[in-house]
């Protein structure tokens, strides 16, 4: 009984909670699903198996009529050969937050010339498209590095990145995650930035690399379970795409019953005990202890080893905001693509102080130096640009 309660005294999921789920018109499910989530989620991202269809567009416009805080992403296959003809009603989709177009590195130019296709028909259509590409462990660096810039060059204003399924076994031919990480941090520095999709478990030390704090360099969107679930065709609920633990099944259970187990799942992810898991959802941790900051904005008591770094950053950048800010009760939630940030009401306040306009030294004359730190916090994770 005192567990029943306690479950019932909590909210019903973390927040931000993403939702990814492969969309099929056929599923029973599928309405009942679409209902439960609209009301109440943030972000969704839905992958249409097969090809774009009226019934499935019928699916996406309920969820368009859904609550105002909600956005989705949707995936489709690069190589569909009738999603061009739906451009022009879904960029009628007011809640629709981009078109993500899934592709592997072709061998060839065909897929790459429909691609391009594609993504110049949808940016006239006023959609924000971009491209999912399924990373295979024969996949060369070089490759990799040539296509992004080409899909770059035609218009792709997001690039994501996730493992090719099935994933093949022979250790000698798994991708280094940390070849990877280094490889990913190299893009970004060049003025590229590509973020993953999910985890690319590897060697040991590869996945590590990937979890470490190298993964802020380029966005890894994997929770390692915790604040999201995955979808499948058939109904069943897995923390994320590969994982093989199904934690509910919605063909046979109600949505509001999974997400209570899934809020007190445990050990669901192999990666879940890496730093990166651990704070995938933490809070603005220099900025939590806001009710021992002083009226004079001085930096509330810490000890000398917990305090940051200092950067010294040009007082006279101007971040400016690349995030959703929603404001509740106790707090705000910073939402960019399928990434989220919880933070205090101080984190809150300053979040919402950050318009573009004003520059470090007005935010750190007003919060304080820690502030500023916060901002850089931010900044790393891509959630803010800095400009002069």
């Amino acid at each position: 009984m005192k567990k029943s309660a306690r479950i019932e005294d909590l909210p019903l999921r973390p927040e931000p909670f993403v939702f990814r789920f492969e969309l099929s018109s056929e599923a029973v499910w599928m309405p009942r699903l679409l209902q439960e989530i609209s009301s109440s989620a943030s972000v969704i991202q839905i992958e249409v198996i097969g090809e774009l269809t009226d019934a499935v567009l019928k699916l996406l416009k309920q969820l368009d009529d859904g609550q105002e805080s909600l956005s989705f992403r949707l995936l489709v296959q690069a190589d569909g050969r009738s999603v061009s003809q739906y451009f022009e009603p879904l960029s009628r989709l007011k809640k629709l937050a981009a078109l993500m177009f899934i592709i592997n590195i072709p061998a060839d130019e065909a897929p790459v010339a429909k691609l391009k296709e594609f993504l110049a028909a949808a940016a006239s259509s006023g959609l924000k498209p971009g491209v999912l590409i399924e990373l295979r462990p024969s996949d060369s660096f070089s490759d990799l590095k040539n296509f992004i810039l080409d899909v770059r060059r035609a218009g792709a204003m997001e690039i994501s990145l996730r493992p090719f399924l099935p994933l093949p076994t022979p250790p000698d031919k798994v991708l280094s995650g940390r070849e990877l990480a280094e490889s990913l941090a190299g893009l970004k520095n060049s003025g590229l930035p590509v973020s993953l999709e999910e985890c690319f478990s590897g060697p040991v030390e590869g996945s590590i690399a990937i979890q470490n704090s190298n993964s802020d360099l380029f966005e890894l969107n994997c929770r390692c379970g915790f604040g999201c679930c995955y979808i499948d065709r058939q109904g069943l609920v897995k923390v994320c795409r590969r994982s093989g633990r199904v934690l509910g099944d919605l063909r046979r259970q109600s949505p509001e019953d999974i997400w209570k187990e899934i809020l007190f799942a445990r050990n669901i992810c192999p990666l879940s005990g890496t730093p990166r898991a651990q704070n995938a959802f933490s809070t603005d941790h220099n900025l939590q202890e806001d009710e021992k900051v002083n009226k004079n904005n001085e930096d509330p008591a810490t000890p000398e080893s917990a305090r940051p770094e200092p950067i010294n950053l040009d007082s006279t950048l101007r971040p400016v905001p690349l995030f959703t800010l929603k404001v509740k009760s106790w707090g705000a939630l910073l939402i960019k693509g399928l990434d989220g940030v919880v933070l205090s009401r101080r984190g809150a306040k300053i979040a919402a102080f950050i318009d573009g306009q004003k520059d470090l030294n007005l935010l750190r004359k007003k919060y304080g130096s820690r502030a500023v730190q916060f901002v850089l916090a931010l900044f790393l994770r891509g959630f803010v640009r800095l400009e002069k």
